[in-house]
């Protein structure tokens, strides 16, 4: 069974540098760190925004951040392999069975290396090498129909090369193995060989802590619900290590956080001499096919999504996941799933958008506002040229100089370079913005207002303090301290009514 609470610690609003463009305190997130969580709380956190890098738990501002980072996910039911993913499968199973060998890093295979670098969840990681890793944007065109067997055909198609199914006798032995999250020192060695291969990083800034922090530490906790057969590894909820052998060697690995109603990838990291098979592609497919094995046993049958992180437009490395479909990315605001071809347009405008306001995206209702600003602009002008038909004495009154004005008490007042007259908006090229720009001083998208946040709300959360446990409203350091008033309040609003009074709260 799965723990009966949570445990976390408020961090609150944070500022970092973004590890997709580089650019310094411009991600901005709520974080908070767990010590317990169970798998439930987390698919719930999930299910509005958050992810975990580690124990750290943050949950990003697509208003404020300059890099939007959706959460997305893919039906893993309805899903059908495209052209490239069938050949991805196919050229590791000609591997596997001696009919291919790699020459060359191809170019999709140069692609696939910039796969894993966006599982390293944390907000503000330090940029690898961006522009050696850019992946082409794929056509997000739904594949062709499925046939009556494409569950079985997909699956069997995956596991073609496994030692355990194998056919031949001359084939690399490949072996996947699904275990419980735990530290191994061939699991570092290829972590250290991966981060100096890929990104280049230096070796003394490698160990074992860094790799425990970002690979092998996790809240969640593995529980065993599951007695009957388990072939492909899978005992119950939890963090697990998909580990893939060949010939014995551990060449690849992958994070992964099964819960109630998802496989959430956190994490890959794979031998550099084996990018010209495209592993990182390779282990999305596995892992789509293990969804649908888990789903298939009984008392599993909730799962039915694989959630792939974050999308974000900005940063190419991340939208092959648009290229496994039907992919949906969440609504930071009503927490909807909204299909990711419907989202296309609020995804290129430079301004933060809600999924709820796609009709503004429409083709007729964005041409009609088109028109109305245009017809502003125009009414706009012709005021300021009548404006300007003034006779000498009022310009004497004025005592206009350049663009400057003078008020009584001689001091220059300058005016404002954002207010541009509708000549000068017109030859900037300046469209004005169909939203109000954000303000700091407003929650972040999908948060309550923490001012909205009453004492009967906070009577509900139970912190640990003091080594015990007690109501909040019971603690004097609440009852004295604004401070943590305040960092209940935020954190309440960050998490939801419905989240904030099943977890305990760490206040030490």
């Amino acid at each position: 069974m799965s723990d009966p609470y949570s445990i976390i610690k408020p961090i609150g609003f944070t500022v970092a540098s973004c590890g997709y463009c580089g650019s310094e305190n411009s991600a901005r997130v709520y974080g908070a760190f767990a010590f317990k969580l169970t798998c439930q709380d987390y698919q719930d956190l999930v299910n509005r925004g958050w992810r975990r890098h580690g124990l750290y738990l943050y949950k990003p501002n697509l208003r404020d951040s300059c890099c939007r980072q959706y959460t997305i996910r893919l039906n893993t039911s309805d899903f059908t392999p495209s052209k490239g993913q069938r050949r991805t499968i196919a050229r590791l199973n000609r591997y596997i069975k001696n009919q291919y060998v790699p020459l060359k890093i191809t170019k999709e295979a140069r692609e696939d290396t910039a796969l894993p670098e966006e599982h390293s969840h944390s907000p503000s990681p330090e940029p690898h090498n961006i522009d050696a890793t850019r992946a082409r944007r794929k056509s997000v065109s739904p594949p062709l129909g499925k046939s009556d067997t494409w569950h079985a055909d997909f699956i069997q198609s995956v596991h073609a090369a496994d030692f355990d199914k194998r056919d031949g006798t001359n084939w690399k032995q490949l072996k996947v193995t699904l275990e419980p999250a735990a530290f191994s020192q061939e699991k570092l060695d290829l972590y250290c060989q991966y981060q100096q291969g890929i990104h280049g990083v230096d070796t003394a800034s490698l160990s074992r802590d860094t790799f425990e922090a970002s690979v092998a530490r996790t809240p969640l906790s593995t529980h065993t619900t599951y007695t009957g057969d388990n072939s492909n590894g899978f005992s119950g909820y939890g963090t697990y290590h998909h580990c893939y052998y060949i010939d014995g060697k551990l060449v690849a690995v992958a994070v992964l956080d099964i819960l109630p109603e998802s496989i959430s990838s956190d994490y890959f990291y794979y031998d550099p001499s084996l990018s010209c098979l495209s592993l990182g592609k390779y282990s999305t497919l596995r892992e789509i096919a293990l969804a649908q094995e888990i789903k298939a046993m009984d008392g599993y049958g909730a799962m039915e999504y694989y959630t792939m992180g974050h999308y974000v437009e900005s940063a190419p490395k991340t939208h092959y996941k648009s290229t496994y479909y039907p992919s949906y990315l969440l609504d930071p605001e009503t927490y909807g799933w909204v299909p990711f071809e419907k989202c296309v347009n609020i995804l290129k405008s430079k301004k933060y958008f809600s999924f709820s306001q796609l009709d503004l995206f429409e083709p007729r209702v964005k041409g009609l506002l088109i028109t109305m600003v245009a017809e502003k602009r125009i009414k706009s002008k012709e005021h300021s040229e009548s404006a300007m038909d003034v006779d000498d004495q009022d310009i004497d009154s004025l005592q206009v100089q350049g663009r400057d004005c003078t008020d009584s008490d001689n001091h220059k007042r300058k005016r404002d370079p954002d207010t541009l007259r509708p000549m000068e908006y017109m030859r900037s090229g300046k469209r004005p913005s169909l939203t109000p720009p954000p303000s700091s001083s407003s929650p972040p998208p999908g948060m309550m207002d923490p001012n909205v946040v009453t004492d009967s709300d906070l009577s509900q959360l139970v912190i640990f303090e003091h080594g015990k446990a007690m109501m909040l409203t019971d603690s004097e350091t609440f009852k004295t301290s604004k401070d943590m008033s305040i960092s209940m309040r935020d954190y309440y609003s960050a998490v939801g009514p419905t989240l904030a009074p099943r977890m305990l709260v760490f206040a030490n």
